[in-house]
């Protein structure tokens, strides 16, 4: 009897086999070890935990009954060994009989490790061994529900291979698995690799990771890409995050395009979104267009109105003169969905008609929050231009970078007139500068004269930035809008 290694004796040990017994008997001894944890293993396929530890210990106890062949023992098939069921009885749950025997169940599972070791050696050369042989094993461990087998083979798979199908599936397996192994950067490794592919999910989740600002992978011109490749392959919410990525880009032709598409297919809020991009001048047309702003605020409401939808609808109404039309819109904004911008606009139609009724001049409106430098004794107010250059210069960083081409870009679109595109400018500030671009993009859209639409985007952001208690916003807010609501 040769030599055994330390490995081989500690195995026989652990099964308390005396390790004095020839090669051969101890083989033997070692093959019924080997059958009990097959049995083991064929009942824990889907907890990963058990299934690891099982597959440790198999991979052990087959490397020593490998060295025990070598060494002139005998090797036993499945008909040799007899089968111990009775002493497993206790702890095993009760099998299915209606489908596969147990005994079935082993010698599926001792051929599918023989082909495992077989493609292991083989490590992809030949495509009839390891090739089919991977095919075979997903569909055997796919029937098992064993998340820990696809993976292994998947990934064996994606190594040998490069098949972009089995990159998808194990995207697909890692953010669907259920065996808690779940792995968040095991999961997004993955997202990248199936995205590269062009799997729809993937693209659109990597286009999200794009857009979030602040992150490292922050690129929105990738994540248009991304959300555009998803939207080719028809992912509904695709068409809408295209358009954002695209209409923050400034490439207002391809975002009109995925408006389009997805109203096409029927995704709720493209039909209101495109009456938006219409409303204001940020659009194909490069001017305001209130005729095709109607036309999709009046389909948005045939197909699913919300309180947006008929303020939106029914401010442009009261501007063509569709007085009942717009009352009968705002109402059921107010009445249905508890809009208080419908309310507004009612209330502001309503005053219009008492003082046309009556006879009486319009009160004037009060004047927005000036652009322009205010006068000395009111140095708080809200003028960007009236503030020092020291100022000007306090408001970005020191190293002159992307933010003061944004506040260039912005001052020089106010004074040409246009004030809803420099109020988009604005919004591209971010970080520590992000209220203060929110708020200088609160005043052009008071100045914006042309667009209900503006009145009512200033009086948003006004009032989100009053809850902030944002330098005089909630005092602008009052003057323009009324007393803010506030929760007691």
């Amino acid at each position: 009897m040769a030599e055994r290694t330390e490995m081989a004796q500690g195995v026989l040990e652990r099964y308390g086999i005396d390790s004095s017994l020839p090669d051969s008997q101890a083989l033997t001894l070692l093959e019924k070890e080997h059958q009990k944890l097959l049995r083991k293993l064929n009942h824990v396929f889907g907890n990963a935990v058990k299934e690891q530890e099982l597959e440790q210990e198999l991979d052990v106890l087959e490397t020593a009954m490998e060295e025990l062949e070598r060494a002139g023992g005998r090797k036993l098939s499945l008909d040799d060994v007899e089968l111990e069921t009775k002493s497993l009885s206790q702890t095993q749950i009760e099998f299915d009989e209606n489908a596969q025997t147990e005994e079935e169940a082993i010698a599926e599972m001792m051929e599918i490790r023989r082909l495992e070791k077989q493609i292991r050696k083989d490590q992809g050369k030949n495509i009839e061994v390891s090739f089919r042989g991977i095919l075979k094993l997903l569909d055997y461990y796919k029937r098992k529900g064993s998340f820990l087998g696809r993976e292994k083979w998947l990934a064996y798979a994606v190594e040998w291979f490069h098949y972009p199908q089995h990159t998808n599936e194990m995207y697909d397996l890692q953010r669907t698995r259920t065996d808690g192994l779940a792995d968040p950067e095991k999961c997004r490794y993955w997202m990248r690799r199936a995205a590269q592919t062009g799997h729809k999910d993937a693209c659109f989740e990597m286009g999200k990771e794009c857009m979030k600002e602040g992150s490292p992978s922050f690129d929105l011109k990738q994540a248009a890409v991304y959300f555009a490749k998803a939207a080719d392959r028809e992912h509904p919410q695709a068409y809408l995050y295209a358009f954002t990525a695209f209409y923050k880009l400034g490439d207002y032709n391809r975002a009109e395009t995925c408006l389009k598409a997805a109203d096409k297919i029927g995704v709720p809020g493209a039909a209101y979104r495109l009456g938006v991009v219409y409303d204001v001048d940020e659009n194909s047309y490069g001017q305001r267009n209130p005729e095709e702003a109607l036309a999709w605020y009046e389909k948005a409401y045939r197909q699913s109105p919300d309180g947006d939808v008929c303020y939106g609808l029914g401010v442009l109404y009261d501007e063509f003169g569709r007085t009942r039309e717009a009352e009968e819109v705002l109402q059921r904004g107010i009445r249905e969905y508890r809009s208080e911008d419908c309310e507004e606009a009612w209330e502001d139609q309503k005053g219009r008609a008492e003082n046309a009724g009556s006879g009486e001049e319009p009160e004037e409106e009060p004047e927005a929050a000036s652009w322009e430098g205010e006068p000395e004794k009111e140095p708080e107010e809200t003028s960007w231009k009236a503030e020092s250059e020291e100022e000007m210069e306090s408001l970005i960083s020191p190293k002159r970078d992307s933010r003061q081409d944004l506040i260039r870009q912005a001052t020089a679109l106010y004074e040409q007139g246009n004030y809803s595109r420099a109020a988009l400018v604005f919004l591209k500030l971010k970080g520590e500068y992000e209220l203060e671009g929110e708020y200088r993009a609160a005043l052009c859209y008071l100045a914006d004269k042309k667009s209900r639409f503006s009145r009512g985007l200033a009086k948003t952001w006004l009032k989100a930035l009053a809850k902030e208690d944002y330098k005089d916003a909630g005092d602008i807010y009052e003057r323009e809008f009324g007393a803010l609501k506030r929760k007691k």
